[in-house]
């Protein structure tokens, strides 16, 4: 006669008789151990780094962040910003290198977001500039035409050698001057007349026209020029006497 077998309610095996002892599993995914023929394995999610794991017992996996360089734990993480107190800029992670910037301006370099320029102040032209080196800039003196370098410049004086009159700019044209006594023209501030001698007079005079002076002889009662006359003794026809003038009148009425 065949003895029908029993199910064990607890791990599902078949056995025959009265008793059984359940024959404990051991599940090779979660290590736990138990009964029966199948097995569901319990899902437990790690507080420290996020993954699910199966079991008692979990090692996290130490992941580096290809951002900053820092080690972390789980799915995500917040990289750390740091400003530099040396160039100003932010950065992620434990290290960093300044950025070396040189100034357009005036040639310095310096590190971070902004740099404040160094105003030098130039011994030969009195111009302020920035940076290392400078550049005098030659400028030309509009009134004397002679080249500067600076904010100010000082004309020098010169000495006309024709008219004697001083003067700054580059050409120089002298003032012709018309004397108005002798009407004679001159360059510069005086002038000493040339006398002249009148052919006719004999007078000494300085003006640019002489016009003599016409006196009368009161001997002969002829016109001269000048300061001295010598008389011309006539012959009367009538009486032959000897006259000095222009009329004569004869003494007696007898002629011989």
């Amino acid at each position: 006669m065949k003895i029908a077998g029993q199910t064990c309610p607890r791990c599902g095996e078949t056995y025959y008789g009265d008793s059984h002892t359940c024959k404990p599993k051991t599940c090779h995914r979660c290590g736990e151990t138990y009964y029966g023929v199948s097995h569901t394995c319990r899902l437990t999610l790690c507080a420290r780094c996020g993954e699910t794991y199966y079991g008692d017992s979990h090692t996290c996996k130490l992941k580096t962040c290809h951002r900053c360089g820092e080690t972390y734990y789980g799915h995500s993480h917040t990289c750390r910003l740091t400003l530099c107190a040396r160039c100003g800029e932010t950065y992620y992670g434990n290290s960093h290198t300044c950025k070396l910037k040189t100034c357009h301006r005036c040639g310095e370099t310096y590190y971070g977001h902004s740099h404040t320029c160094r105003l030098a102040l130039c011994a030969r032209c009195g111009e302020t500039y920035y940076g290392d080196s400078h550049t005098c800039k030659l400028k030309t003196c509009h009134r004397c035409g002679e080249t500067y370098y600076g904010v100010s410049h000082t004309c020098r004086s010169k000495t006309c050698p024709m008219c004697g009159e001083t003067y700054y700019t580059v050409v120089h044209t002298c003032r012709l001057r018309v004397c108005s006594r002798c009407g004679d023209t001159y360059y510069g501030d005086s002038h000493t007349c040339k006398p002249k001698t009148c052919s006719v007079c004999g007078k000494t005079y300085y003006r640019a026209a002489h016009v003599c002076r016409v006196r009368v002889c009161s001997k002969c009662g002829e016109t001269y020029y000048g300061t001295s006359h010598t008389c011309k003794p006539k012959t009367c026809s009538v009486c032959g006497k000897t006259y000095y003038g222009i009329a004569h009148v004869c003494r007696s009425n007898t002629y011989s």
